[in-house]
């Protein structure tokens, strides 16, 4: 095979080969001041979620591959310095100092992934901050020194208006030169018969030794091929951890499993229904809407997708997501998943897209098991692992009446005060008589359930009063509440009409219904 000398036509396009480095090393140098600016602006605000677009600019794996053909040029230029005999440390210095370079790149590729999903600690961004700022003043020598060859300014050493001279150009560095490619394939096999003979004789020689070395290095391979297949192939969280995924953030909160609605009622033959509460907001300033194909939940290995259409049925534990453009900040939606199986041993939430393939795992709440609760006056309720969670409920005292009467004072003068007296009736607008219930209470609530956002929608949606007369038993649904004093401010006190007949009531209880929870609160009778 002929082949030629490149060194002539290396020395001839020096300077040129010079201020290509130069403008690659300007090109490295920008990516680095801007990662260092992006690094700065995420330490001073302590971490935040990244969208993909604003470090997508930043850096890319295609740049990394450049760096390594820029390396790769920098050794044939060292070949050349020494063919020459010049000094080659000024080389050798780029190549150690871009190889530090692909390492840093790469590391914080991985971590710009890592800052899409979750807050990074500073100080992990600090020591690589460093790193930059180190990598921002060496570029700065590196970029000076091609610029100064490639232009030759350093006319004592580099004077390459005489490069040819300098570097002894001569007719010997193009020449061309034979380069045998004959292969004596008898030498070869005996050479590979020699290495597996003596590989048989070191064998047999240490052959327990070589027993537990192959023994241990196959259960080591064995064991990450499990990982990196079972355990490591996608990225897994917990429930109520933030992740930030495409063109959202979001969270898994409490996920309930029923096939009944609020009434109790079987919703369809066949079927549960997982509800899963989300907490999601946009990640950019554009109009976005959740793109439901992405968001799938697993049970038993086969994926269902949100529906919609049952979320009436679910209307206490939230509003079900209707292709709602999405906010800037957090909101609560319900996804509905209709089961086809009365059987969940193992549920798991996806979110796949292009980029993302992403596990949750999930620990729910069965609603198809009936709990109860018997509740002492001055008892406080507390509804964690219900759809109220964090909810509080007290009733201290309660009174019961035709009219309640409420005793007050109000001042004539600074230091005169007179009595007077108002009372709470019933209204009149229904067939039948009616009394006043007197509640004074303790309602501690969060806002993420209309259906209980203040005392008297509570009771509306979840309450109903127990009694019995004449050893019968009764029960009433509350109305929504009009009732109050108009000169009294009563903060923790709420009046309640029910039906006249809980005068000469021997029991009477208050009951709450959250689904599959029933609270008794005791208010006569029964075991207080």
């Amino acid at each position: 095979m002929i082949l030629k000398k490149p060194y002539g036509l290396l020395i001839k396009h020096f300077k040129l080969i010079h201020i290509i480095f130069a403008v690659f090393s300007i090109l490295t140098f920008s990516k680095i001041s801007l990662i260092l600016s992006f690094l700065n602006e995420y330490i001073a605000n302590d971490g935040f979620i990244v969208e993909a677009y604003k470090v997508a600019p930043l850096l890319n794996f295609s740049l990394i591959i450049g760096i390594i053909v820029f390396i790769l040029l920098n050794i044939v230029i060292i070949i050349l310095m020494q063919t020459k005999q010049k000094k080659i440390l000024f080389y050798i210095s780029n190549i150690i100092f871009y190889a530090l370079v692909i390492i840093i790149f790469s590391y914080t590729l991985t971590l710009f992934g890592t800052m899409q999903t979750r807050i990074v600690d500073t100080r992990i961004v600090r020591a690589i901050k460093d790193f930059y700022t180190i990598f921002y003043a060496v570029n700065i020598i590196s970029i000076f020194m091609y610029l100064m060859r490639g232009l030759g300014f350093d006319v004592k050493k580099f004077n390459f208006n005489k490069d040819l001279v300098d570097l002894e150009i001569t007719e010997a560095d193009e020449e061309e030169v034979e380069v045998s490619v004959n292969v004596d394939v008898q030498k070869i096999g005996r050479k590979k018969r020699k290495i597996i003979r003596h590989l048989k004789y070191f064998y047999y020689e240490h052959q327990f030794i070589c027993n537990i070395i192959s023994i241990a290095l196959s259960l080591i391979a064995a064991t990450l091929i499990v990982y990196f297949t079972f355990f490591n192939s996608k990225p897994t969280y917990n429930q109520y951890t933030s992740i930030g995924v495409g063109a959202y953030n979001f969270e898994i909160d409490k996920v309930y499993v029923t096939n009944t609605d609020m009434d109790g009622n079987v919703i369809e033959e066949g079927k549960t229904f997982a509800v899963v509460n989300i907490k999601i907001k946009k990640r950019s300033t554009n109009s976005v809407q959740l793109n439901l194909g992405r968001f799938g939940l697993v049970v038993n290995g086969i994926t269902y997708y949100h529906n919609y259409n049952y979320g009436k049925y679910f209307i206490d534990i939230g509003n079900a997501y209707l292709d709602e453009s999405l906010s800037s900040d957090y909101q609560n939606y319900i996804l509905v998943y209709p089961i086809n199986t009365s059987s969940i041993n193992k549920l798991q939430f996806n979110y796949t897209d292009s980029t993302n393939d992403i596990i949750v795992k999930i620990n729910s709440l069965d609603f198809n098991t009936q709990n109860s609760h018997t509740i002492a006056l001055g008892e406080e309720i507390n509804f964690d692992d219900t759809i109220l969670d964090g909810y509080r409920f007290t009733i201290n005292k309660y009174e019961v009446g035709k009219t309640i009467q409420i005793n007050y004072k109000y001042s004539i003068t600074e230091d005169n005060y007179v009595s007077a007296v108002e009372y709470v009736t019933p209204t009149i607008d229904s067939n039948y008589d009616k009394a006043v219930l007197r509640l004074d209470y303790s309602f501690t609530k969060v806002d993420n359930n209309s259906y209980a956002a203040n005392i008297n929608t509570f009771l509306t949606n979840f309450g109903y009063l127990k009694y019995t007369v004449d050893g019968k038993e009764y029960t009433s649904k509350f109305n929504l509440g009009t009732l109050k004093a108009v000169k009294v401010n009563q903060p923790n006190t709420t009046y309640l009409e029910v039906k006249e007949e809980v005068l000469n009531a021997e029991t009477i209880t208050l009951c709450l219904k959250l689904r599959n929870n029933v609270y008794e609160i005791i208010l006569k009778g029964g075991a207080q």
